[in-house]
């Protein structure tokens, strides 16, 4: 049985269909991602799942439950977002403290969860400073790493190295990286095509606020199906071409292919 089962999602704005008939499942410790054009429902479909959209039609399943009109805190589910989301005004250690606080969580717990979860995340040096003193990189880790306070069972991640410097990317995919060797279950909207092909399970192109294709990275990227996908990564690699190396490309070239 699937973790999450995503049925017929219909989502619109006003004469715009964001999301048209979505169906898919993400199975417990996969790494799933979100491929697409600007404005093709990718995001939606995340906010979707995290409960922050209201849909006009379809269903939302999680571990057996129909999560559909579930508090967005009671879905087992937190989503990282491009621009961090951070209380600026507040330490990282407050950052981390604040949902956890507002969910009833005892203060001997969240101190335990802060200092583990701040260990493996690497930002314990941060813990008593304010997120805009952070380096981009940084701040998307303590995003990260708060989100993974809340002990999710899955994380939804909206293209969480598009708001960075180059230099910066890497920090962040690396840590996705370490998630997915953990097991965690990651839903994943990215721009960063590399990163997808060596660390996903699975890729789903979409356009226009439907699914497109839906196939294992190697077979997507090397024999792509559909011509609308052709068509997409066609562009990519032209652009791709056109784009001089960046530091991050020497970390991608080292990742581990997904098995």
């Amino acid at each position: 049985m699937s973790d999450l089962k995503i049925q017929n999602l219909r989502r619109t704005f006003g004469s715009v269909v964001a999301l048209e008939d979505m169906s898919f499942e993400v199975h417990q410790g996969e790494f799933f991602c979100l491929l697409g054009p600007s404005s093709s429902g990718k995001t939606t479909t995340l906010r979707s799942i995290a409960g922050l959209e209201n849909l006009d039609k379809g269903e939302v399943h999680f571990a057996g439950q129909n999560v559909t009109d579930a508090p967005v805190q009671g879905r087992g589910m937190s989503m990282i977002f491009q621009t961090f989301a951070l209380y600026p005004h507040l330490s990282v250690e407050a950052n981390f403290a604040h949902p956890l606080r507002r969910s009833g969580t005892s203060s001997s717990e969240i101190k335990k969860r802060v200092g583990e979860v701040a260990e493996l995340l690497r930002v314990t040096h941060t813990l008593k400073r304010k997120p805009t003193t952070l380096s981009g990189g940084e701040q998307q880790r303590v995003a990260i790493a708060r989100s993974l306070c809340m002990e999710p069972k899955i994380l939804l991640f909206d293209e969480p190295t598009s708001a960075l410097d180059p230099e910066m990317i890497n920090e962040v995919l690396e840590v996705m990286v370490d998630l997915a060797s953990e097991g965690m279950t990651m839903i994943v909207v990215s721009h960063e095509m590399g990163f997808a092909r060596q660390v996903a399970d699975r890729v789903i192109f979409m356009d226009e606020g439907q699914i497109v294709e839906q196939n294992e990275p190697e077979e997507f990227f090397d024999n792509p199906k559909n011509e609308r996908t052709k068509l997409f990564l066609s562009q990519i690699l032209t652009c791709l071409l056109y784009t001089s190396p960046s530091p991050r490309d020497a970390t991608l070239s080292r990742m581990p292919s997904s098995a």
